[in-house]
């Protein structure tokens, strides 16, 4: 089976090969210029600015959530004694649940 170079050596229509010191040339130049290109900054800006922008956008929401601070508690005051409360719970066949709170039931009483 033919390598790649092999098939194009075969198909080459000037069928000669460079001088050595014509390929160490080309090789030099060509090296030099993967040298170059690898030192450049030119793909460092895109993934930068997207970095700056997210950075940007954390600071700017824990300022906004800084400044705004806790949301108001909403405080409901206990029941009074003696008051009855109750849930009323209608179903669509007609069953109808009632349920009454005693205020003065005290949980911590019951366990031992």
């Amino acid at each position: 089976m033919n390598t790649w170079q092999e098939i194009l050596r075969d198909v080459d229509p000037a069928g000669e090969r460079l001088a050595p010191d014509e390929s160490a040339r080309i090789r030099r130049h060509v090296m030099a210029a993967a040298r170059e290109r690898a030192t450049d900054a030119r793909v460092w800006p895109r993934p930068l600015a997207l970095a700056a922008v997210v950075l940007a956008m954390v600071a700017a929401g824990a300022l906004f959530a800084e400044r705004q601070g806790a949301p108001p508690q909403r405080v409901t005051p206990p029941p009074q004694t003696g008051e009855r409360r109750q849930l009323q719970f209608d179903t669509p066949g007609g069953t109808r649940i009632i349920w009454i709170f005693n205020s003065e039931f005290d949980l911590k009483a019951t366990n031992p």
